[in-house]
């Protein structure tokens, strides 16, 4: 057994895992000048494959590193995937693995506890601390899935009315700005002595796409504690 760095995060692998299987024939092709068509197309695939096999043993051990008392593997990983995967990727195998829709109740505990709390954890800390990867107007996919998952496993969460609040706010964030688009009046009594109308202000110009994002992450610092 061995510990292998997978996109920067630590994941420890045994013999077999680490092991892939020789393409005999796809080898003897190539060293005679190429495996054709056929041959590129089971590579690349051969390729995907690896690459969402290893996406899905992240994933997969994120809910045990928070248990284990290891946040820092929650931290590594959330601020590298977006080299190799989307969010809404990592949020699909995450519910697909862990969010098993069981209600809250004043008689949870055990297991099925430690596994809201650490789902609890995982979401508000990419939450609050990515809270651009939600940022996917105009429907927001990916906000409106851990909306849900929260209503049907946590709705007793307070992280449900965060995440209400930053959906409103993105929301909003997207609607039209009628009151720069519209012409600014006239001021009073400013009228040339030649006779001309005088010139109508300049409306103002819509934010940058930087800004709006840098709007959004200080919102999340102000709201949330760290």
């Amino acid at each position: 057994m061995g510990q292998d760095l997978v996109h920067g995060v630590p994941h420890v692998t045994s013999l077999q895992e680490g092991q892939v299987p020789h393409d005999t024939k796809g080898a003897q092709d190539r060293l005679r000048g190429g495996a054709g068509p056929s041959g590129s197309r089971d590579e690349t695939h051969r390729v995907w494959s690896l690459q969402q096999q290893r996406l899905e043993k992240l994933v997969a051990n994120l809910v045990p590193a928070m248990l284990g008392g290891n946040p820092s593997y929650l931290l590594t990983f959330l601020g590298s995937y977006r080299s190799f995967a989307t969010a809404q990727q990592v949020l699909d195998l995450l519910l697909q693995r862990y969010g098993c829709a069981l209600p809250s109740s004043d008689e949870d505990s055990g297991p099925l506890h430690q596994l809201k709390q650490a789902m609890t954890s995982i979401l508000g800390t990419w939450l609050h601390q990515y809270p651009e990867d939600f940022h996917q107007p105009p429907e927001f996919p990916c906000l409106k899935t851990v909306l849900t998952y929260i209503e049907l496993s946590m709705p007793g969460s307070d992280l449900k009315y965060w995440v209400h609040f930053l959906l409103a706010e993105l929301e909003h964030l997207e609607l039209p700005d009628t009151e720069d688009d519209a012409p600014a009046p006239e001021p009073a009594g400013e009228t040339p002595l030649d006779g001309a109308p005088a010139p109508a202000l300049l409306p103002a110009t819509a934010p940058e796409p930087e800004q709006r994002d840098a709007r959004i992450t200080d919102l999340c610092v102000r709201l949330l504690p760290v």
